[in-house]
């Protein structure tokens, strides 16, 4: 793995949804998992430091991109595009063709070497069904390990994600809470 890959930061982030799926030549995907269920089909992409959210149902998609600044990603079907960066808490709502409503808030938390220890630990605790864990080698002394963590909840008709992106480098946390109903 490079060292431009293991030593990543928060700084420039950038927060996409679009209303079609993106090839997955697009991407380096380090882990994958495949959702069929009766109303829609869904992708979960961990690609480095960021993920990718696909869910379709019928005709209709609705995706969410957390990725580096810099990176190619599709110009087609953007819906939205918010620079991730020290603002907080940012809400997004968008509805597709009246049959996928998505919901999603994400944080961006710079904290202190002990307040990042406690939530980089706690992390890997949590009440989902399934998840997907990436992690990079130890940046430093203190073994904190850089990782993206994708926990997901499927029922009926309904998908939930949560994210960690965890930046040990720069002591940040990058968590996205996302629902998408038909």
């Amino acid at each position: 793995m490079s060292e431009k890959e293991t030593h990543k930061k928060a700084q420039g982030l950038r927060y996409i949804i679009y209303r079609r799926p993106p090839h997955p030549e697009f991407f380096q995907i380090y882990s994958s998992r495949r959702i069929e269920e009766k109303y829609y089909q869904a992708f979960i992409w961990v690609i480095g430091h960021s993920h990718v959210v696909t869910l379709r149902a019928g005709r209709h998609a609705l995706v969410e991109v957390l990725t580096e600044k810099g990176s190619v990603v599709p110009r087609k079907g953007i819906v939205k595009k918010v620079s991730v960066h020290e603002s907080g808490l940012e809400k997004i709502q968008v509805s597709e063709g009246g049959v996928i409503s998505y919901t999603s808030e994400f944080t961006f938390s710079q904290c202190s070497a002990t307040t990042y220890r406690e939530r980089h630990d706690g992390a890997f605790t949590g009440s989902f069904d399934q998840r997907l864990l990436h992690t990079f080698p130890v940046e430093s002394k203190d073994d904190l390990r850089p990782f993206t963590l994708v926990d997901y909840k499927v029922s009926r008709g309904r998908l939930e994600v949560r994210s960690v992106n965890a930046y040990p480098q720069d002591l940040t946390l990058v968590t996205t809470e996302s629902t998408f109903e038909i």
